[in-house]
């Protein structure tokens, strides 16, 4: 039993036996590949940050269901203003760091774009005597609008109404 013992010793023993470059660059790629895969599995699991410009407005579990949260919220916005909306700024997702916040589910994350992001649309503003009087959806809504001004003084086909003061369509932003 005793020789038998000294014998798996020996085999177990790598001091009597140096390990061989290749055996060596081996293991060391080896240690260094089980590093990298730690790594990536521990960032995998980090939440993110959504970012309005360089101001950090809320932290999120998943960057998929945000981007679609964001995605829905504009087209809200889109469908209760008839019309595409613009972000006043830029949202950004980036990788979280512990002094960014807690992290917030969907709705909540919602409500925050909400109360954080501006949306703006383009419309057309009729101006009188260079001031912005009104500001309608479209050129279409203001030219009916006028039209419909002008309409209310006609008397029969032949008259023909203008505006005394001046009166100028702009496409604002």
């Amino acid at each position: 039993m005793q020789k038998h013992l000294f014998s798996l010793k020996k085999k177990l023993n790598f001091r009597q036996k140096p390990l061989l470059p290749g055996q060596v660059i081996a293991i060391v790629g080896s240690v260094i590949l089980l590093m990298l895969i730690s790594a990536v599995v521990a960032n995998e699991n980090r939440p993110w940050t959504v970012r309005l410009d360089n101001r950090v407005i809320a932290v999120v579990a998943d960057k998929k269901a945000a981007q679609a949260a964001v995605a829905e919220w504009l087209g809200e916005r889109e469908r209760n203003l008839g019309q595409p909306v613009n972000v006043e700024g830029r949202i950004t997702f980036e990788r979280a760091r512990r002094a960014d916040g807690a992290v917030v589910d969907i709705a909540t994350f919602k409500n925050v774009l909400s109360r954080e992001v501006t949306v703006y649309t383009r419309a057309t503003a009729i101006f009188v005597n260079g001031k912005k009087t009104l500001v309608v959806s479209d050129q279409e809504t203001a030219e009916k609008l006028l039209t419909s001004l002008q309409e209310q003084y006609t008397q029969n086909s032949f008259d023909r109404v203008a505006f005394a003061e001046d009166v100028q369509l702009k496409t604002i932003a």
